[in-house]
């Protein structure tokens, strides 16, 4: 993204709201892959396609939640997925009791924003509300292809995107 706005930032955070407000109406034991948020996508998706996936969930999550009153995400973490950079085979999956699919990528019902980033892969943004992040900690721990990690532990290339360094400054390093 070349350049970044007050705005950008607003709307990441209201989508990190939103998936809090997501499983807290849903309750403890709500589905990560509801049927209702599934995105329409390839199996390997151009950056364009994964921005308007994922733009499509954040639509539906939000009319979805709009009665819930949220005002400011909860405890939680940023996840960052390199969508395209996975080999399918399940290390991830298992460790996190399916909140990762095979491919390494996270459970949708997190999903709230697609990077534009100089790179061809795209990277997904995953909001972790706070209940799931030792499930996906496990995840990232056996995942041996570095394609999933807290957005904190970004590489510089990663860290450098300017929404990416406005949201850990704002969220002072979830």
């Amino acid at each position: 993204m070349c350049c970044m706005t007050d705005s950008t930032l607003s709307e990441l955070l209201l989508a990190c709201v939103d998936v809090d407000g997501w499983f807290a109406s849903r309750g403890a034991h709500a589905a990560e892959r509801s049927e209702v948020l599934r995105p329409s996508l390839r199996e390997v998706p151009t950056r364009d396609e994964l921005h308007n996936a994922v733009a499509a969930v954040r639509q539906r999550r939000r009319v979805l939640v709009e009665s819930f009153q949220l005002t400011a995400p909860g405890r939680g973490r940023m996840l960052a997925c390199e969508f395209n950079l996975s080999i399918s085979s399940g290390e991830s999956q298992h460790a996190s009791g399916g909140f990762f699919d095979i491919d390494d990528r996270p459970a949708w019902d997190t999903w709230v924003w697609a990077l534009e980033a100089d790179r061809a892969d795209p990277i997904l943004l995953a909001w972790v509300p706070e209940a799931l992040v030792d499930r996906v900690e496990a995840g990232i721990t056996f995942n041996p292809y570095g394609c999933i990690y807290w957005l904190r532990d970004a590489p510089r290339e990663v860290a450098r995107i300017p929404l990416v360094r406005a949201f850990l400054d704002r969220k002072c390093g979830l």
